[in-house]
């Protein structure tokens, strides 16, 4: 793991709001990962990682007045925000690689990162989606130097609706591998594989209100799931969303589809290697749950809230349901910097 991340110098971006410090490191089994800082002083710092298959602009995006990782750097945190082996910014994006992956390698090599940047002992970190899956998984892999977390909306417990489960009982994912297929990617083409797959993407349901003129959107919302309520989204932000993603790797999404079938984390051979540590999970954790997700439902937060409650107490656990936001909206919505905010500010500053 790196102790001496290297700064790296991006391409201009005029999607990425403010002029960010960018450095480089490496995992222990040499895959070169990023970290793009938002400089604070006087408080300590946080680690964010976004969800899978998507790069750091989904908090680092201008198209909101002040972004989330802005917005910490105001409060006097040191905010960075990590692209991981899944990021489509990076060339591992395409590797062969799973969770297991994520959890073990990359998590515990950019805490490491983080730490030799700032001298602190532990920071703080926030997880969304498959980035908070793969937090709790470190931590109770082992990981340490974490003060406090946060996991927005999917926790140990993933709950699905009956389309995402159907893809993943139908073993699709093992399917596209065993065939070869070894990438998915969210950028239509003009290759007649390409051109095949959107027209069978355009057989996967997709809910009325969320449906639009994007194949972008199209691609997404049927790969993935529902990422994003449109209604939360300003036009600028929306026409950003194809930047922010691009391609994946198959072999994770059956690391994915496996967790879904059993109903809990498991590592990639279906071992149930890490829920037995649950106790490591003795800290203070906020979890954040949009009312409207239905690519994670609400319910994948509450299911490990309560366990650990119910476990070791209610001090320190924390959870939060935003009424009118889904998933990434959470952070990249109109609204977030007034109602999703100013709450994950609250809990760093009390954990600070």
């Amino acid at each position: 793991m790196a102790v001496n991340p290297v700064p790296e110098t991006l391409a201009p971006d005029p999607l990425r709001a403010g002029n960010p410090e960018c450095y480089t490191f490496e995992t222990g089994d040499g895959v070169r990962l990023r970290l793009t800082r938002y400089r604070g002083e006087g408080r300590r710092p946080v680690l964010m990682a976004p969800g899978f298959g998507v790069s750091s602009l989904s908090f680092t995006a201008n198209t909101l007045p002040m972004n989330l990782p802005q917005t910490l750097a105001a409060a006097g945190f040191d905010a960075f925000v990590l692209d991981y082996r899944a990021s489509p910014a990076l060339p591992s994006a395409t590797t062969r690689f799973d969770l297991d992956d994520v959890a073990k390698r990359d998590w515990p090599a950019a805490v490491d990162a983080v730490r030799a940047l700032t001298g602190a002992d532990q920071i703080l970190a926030m997880g969304h989606c498959v980035g908070s899956m793969t937090l709790l998984m470190s931590r109770m892999a082992g990981l340490q130097g974490i003060k406090a977390m946060i996991c927005s909306q999917l926790s140990t417990h993933p709950v699905v609706t009956w389309v995402t489960r159907l893809k993943a009982v139908s073993h699709m994912a093992d399917a596209m591998d065993a065939l070869g297929i070894h990438t998915l990617d969210t950028t239509p083409g003009k290759g007649l594989r390409r051109r095949l797959m959107d027209v069978l993407l355009r057989l996967v349901p997709i809910d009325r209100e969320e449906r639009c003129d994007s194949p972008v959107c199209l691609r997404i919302f049927a790969m993935y799931g529902p990422s994003y309520r449109h209604a939360c989204l300003d036009p600028a932000t929306h026409d950003a969303i194809p930047a922010m993603f691009g391609p994946s790797s198959v072999p994770a999404f059956r690391h994915i589809t496996r967790i879904l079938r059993k109903g809990h984390v498991v590592d990639a051979r279906g071992g149930d290697t890490y829920m037995p540590h649950i106790d490591r999970l003795q800290l203070p954790i906020l979890f954040l749950a949009g009312r409207h997700n239905r690519l994670f439902l609400p319910d994948s937060t509450k299911l490990l809230y309560d366990t650990l409650t119910g476990r070791f107490g209610q001090a320190g656990y924390e959870r939060r349901v935003f009424p009118e936001y889904a998933h990434m909206d959470c952070f990249l919505g109109h609204g977030a910097a007034q109602d999703v905010y100013p709450v994950v500010l609250e809990f760093l500053a009390r954990n600070d």
